[in-house]
């Protein structure tokens, strides 16, 4: 469990800090473009791009695409997935190590965004490009009002289920509402299988929280940003969390499941009913070098609470920094990645979810991944994930208070208190 230690004096001091920061920055910037004139160098670069993302493919592939019917250059920085917010942190501050292309999550726009290290991005797309993604898909990468990113693809949380643990439990129907799964936990465990899986140890703990407070109707944050979980919505939330898990239909298990990804191979040994996982479930499901359910897997909506089935979301998209020497080639190549073919082409290699609808209705990509029919249904409930510039220390508050709700340390009603204090303290940095 996560300590955060915020005090009004040491956000004060980081506001401080901060700012020294961005006036050394400035003074870098202004004594490097003097040395450049100065010396005739050009810092801008005409005809090329520098793009930081993951280092397999199709994603680079992506980038040769692009030289090749664009004839702009890309040089690629091949990183693995947790380097890519501290290389573009660090990227922000440096007069030597700038990127015109980053990867951006719904949390690291509102970071991000809110210290001025993201171009907005309207000014260089046409309106109506825009019209080709879905709403809620855009919503998620803007910040105050602005647009900084474009959608590559949705990172949506789902119910898996193995079928045949349902079939030896004589259940036909994947229950709708979380009041139906536990109600079936009995059925399912005489079958010697456990109910419900989850990678939640850690911020995905909140990301329950978060699926279950919208569930409910209610929400962690207001629209300013401050705590709004200390409400009845919030109670009923933890109420089911605490019943889940002391009736044994979350497995102790997802406690110790340190990401989905761990989660997802256990699951596909066989021994759940359900799994709440990413997208990269599906085919690894179906590989069968690493799973022993291949063509027993389904997917279908998370349960419901009493207003709406909601979802942890995390829309991937590709953004402009503020420091980007050539913006206007970097918002070309937002839009190809981005574009229905590649979109298409990403969700046939690696199962992702489109943000574009005609993509998520190809016929070709439906034969393939015939779950997609119900992703249009899911993303149309409440979904998403914290917004704020101070997302994971709030992510990680949320999921200390769950815990000790879980482990009897604190009532449901003290902990969602202090909560709300611990929660509007961060927000005040």
């Amino acid at each position: 469990m996560t300590n955060t230690g915020h005090s009004p004096e040491g956000g004060n001091m980081r506001k401080v800090l901060f700012l020294v920061a961005v006036l050394l920055l400035l003074a870098g910037s202004i004594i490097a473009k003097g040395t450049d004139e100065k010396s005739g160098v050009v810092a801008e670069k005409s005809n090329e791009i520098t793009v930081v993302y993951l280092f397999d493919p199709p994603w680079y592939e992506q980038a040769a695409e692009f030289t090749k019917q664009t004839g702009i250059k890309v040089n690629y920085v091949e990183v693995t997935f947790p380097e890519l917010r501290q290389r573009s942190l660090a990227s922000f501050l440096s007069q030597e190590t700038r990127f015109d292309v980053i990867h951006l999550r719904s949390d690291w726009v509102a970071e991000f965004a809110d210290k001025g290290f993201l171009e907005p991005i309207s000014q260089y797309i046409a309106p109506e490009v825009l019209d080709g993604y879905a709403k809620s898909s855009l919503e998620n990468l803007s910040w105050k009002g602005e647009l900084y990113g474009l959608p590559r693809y949705y990172w949506l949380w789902q119910l898996y289920y193995n079928k045949e643990v349902l079939q030896k439990a004589g259940i036909e129907n994947v229950p709708e509402t979380w009041n139906d799964l536990i109600n079936l936990a009995p059925t399912i465990k005489k079958t010697g299988s456990e109910v419900l899986l989850g990678g939640l140890q850690r911020y995905n703990l909140a990301a329950m929280v978060y699926i279950l407070v919208r569930g409910e109707g209610g929400n962690v944050l207001d629209e300013n940003g401050k705590a709004a979980i200390n409400s009845p919505e919030g109670i009923k939330a933890l109420e089911t969390m605490k019943k889940l898990y002391d009736t044994g239909t979350l497995s102790k298990t997802a406690l110790e499941m340190d990401g989905t990804g761990p989660a997802s191979d256990l699951f596909m040994q066989g021994g759940y009913a359900f799994l709440l996982s990413t997208p990269h479930t599906y085919p690894m499901a179906q590989d069968p070098t690493r799973s022993t359910l291949v063509d027993k897997v389904g997917v279908g909506l998370i349960p419901s609470g009493s207003v709406s089935s909601a979802a942890w979301n995390e829309p991937a998209g590709v953004g402009i920094p503020y420091n980007s020497r050539n913006k206007e080639l970097a918002a070309k190549f937002l839009q190809f990645v981005t574009s229905a073919e590649q979109q298409k082409t990403i969700a046939l290699k690696l199962g992702r979810i489109p943000t574009r609808e005609e993509v998520l209705k190809d016929p070709d990509v439906l034969a393939k991944y015939p779950h997609f029919a119900s992703i249009e249904k899911q993303i149309a409930y409440p979904n998403g994930i914290i917004k704020s510039a101070y997302a994971q220390e709030i992510l990680d508050a949320v999921s200390a208070t769950a815990l000790k709700v879980l482990y009897n340390q604190v009532s449901i009603e003290s902990g969602l208190a202090s909560l709300e204090k611990e929660i509007n303290t961060i927000a005040e940095q």
